[in-house]
């Protein structure tokens, strides 16, 4: 065989494989897909958060319908955790989680903060964060947060002095997690919740950093550094996601949410960021014909003021998505319409290899089911 005969048939190998949802994988050099989808045998109510156990190699999901903490493997098997024991007996109403270490810290529904340890079992039931302080600002209402390097990046409020004096400031801020007394530190202010309350977050932490996108009427991603002072402003913004939407409905509680969230289906918004080897993904969503979503992220150099690797569609077309990112894979929790009384039908999840989603690969359609 001539070397152009042997050129031309690995091209034509190389583009029957993209074709059919295959590509090389760079570490391996062999042939495999690039995803895959996966029926979940259990379906959530809903997800209000998620994180990734390496150590369990498998989703750690809350369901603060069901009042559940659930894990995911990467072939869908969902299996409810034991519930959290709390020392008072207090019903046990999780929100968020994210890894820290030694364990996890949880939020729970009415604002307060438990640690966990690695085994999930209760280590302390009140993470001391709102120390009260009649002179200095300290921590209210959290919209959404990360913990990283042993702070609590957040949006939120922060509050300052009592009853008719009380004062509220409204944006970003930093909070120790080892010394309560500590003020926190307010590192953007911002005051439109709107965008905090429905999507997948908006906090992507590294190893030197966190990285936040504040939803203004031209949106943007700021650094603040875990040790420092100094919030810089990213450069690099999609084009398509520079100018915000405003939403005509409000969510007052569950009955409102449906109309809320079909309106958000609507939006060409930027809808989250995440961080993973050293690059940012900010993660976009447009509407599609026959109700379909396009998902797209953004590849992120953080150096410097920022710039724009490229680009990649991701393989589906829910109408919401939660997104958990390991360090080998990404995972789309496909969420439904959300229905009455803030329900969604949440039955698959597309795992994407990160090597993939690195290289932005480009990706079929949809995904061959496992």
């Amino acid at each position: 065989m001539s070397t152009s005969t042997k050129i031309t048939v690995l091209a034509l190998t190389a583009a029957v494989g993209f074709m059919a949802g295959f590509v090389e994988d760079p570490a391996s050099a062999t042939e495999k897909p690039v995803c895959y989808q996966v029926a979940l045998t259990e379906r959530p109510a809903w997800v209000s958060s998620a994180t990734y156990l390496e150590d369990r190699s498998e989703l750690l999901v809350v369901d603060p319908y069901q009042n559940r903490l659930l894990t995911v493997s990467p072939k869908g098997e969902v299996k409810p955790l034991p519930d959290v024991k709390l020392k008072k007996g207090e019903p046990f109403f999780p929100t968020v989680i994210n890894s820290i270490e030694g364990g996890y810290l949880l939020e729970l529904s009415d604002g307060t903060m438990a640690r966990l340890d690695e085994h999930f079992d209760l280590k302390e039931e009140r993470v001391p964060l709102r120390e009260k302080n009649n002179t200095d600002f300290r921590l209210g209402s959290f919209y959404q947060w990360k913990a990283v390097d042993g702070s609590i990046f957040a949006y939120g409020s922060l509050l300052n002095g009592v009853g008719e004096d009380l004062i509220f400031k409204y944006g970003f801020f930093r909070a120790p997690l080892s010394d309560p007394t500590t003020r926190p530190e307010l590192l953007k202010s911002f005051r439109d919740t709107s965008f905090y309350l429905v999507g997948n977050s908006y906090i992507a932490g590294m190893q030197d950093a966190a990285y936040f996108v504040v939803m203004d009427e031209r949106p943007a991603i700021y650094r603040a550094p875990v040790e420092g002072h100094t919030v810089e402003k990213l450069s690099a913004f999609p084009t398509e996601f520079e100018s915000k939407p405003s939403f005509k409905t409000r969510m007052t509680g569950p009955q409102t949410a449906p109309a809320h969230f079909a309106e958000l289906a609507k939006f060409t918004v930027a809808s989250g960021l995440y961080a993973q080897a050293g690059n940012l993904y900010l993660l976009g969503r447009k509407p599609e014909a026959n109700g379909r979503t396009g998902w797209y992220l953004y590849k992120i150099d953080p150096a410097g003021k920022g710039r724009i690797l490229g680009s990649v569609k991701l393989p589906t077309s829910a109408e919401h998505l939660t997104v958990v990112v390991s360090k080998n894979d990404w995972f789309l929790l496909e969420r439904g319409p959300v229905k009455q009384l803030q329900r969604q039908d949440i039955a698959n999840m597309v795992v994407v290899h990160s090597w993939a989603i690195s290289a932005l690969s480009k990706f079929p359609d949809s995904c061959p089911k496992e």
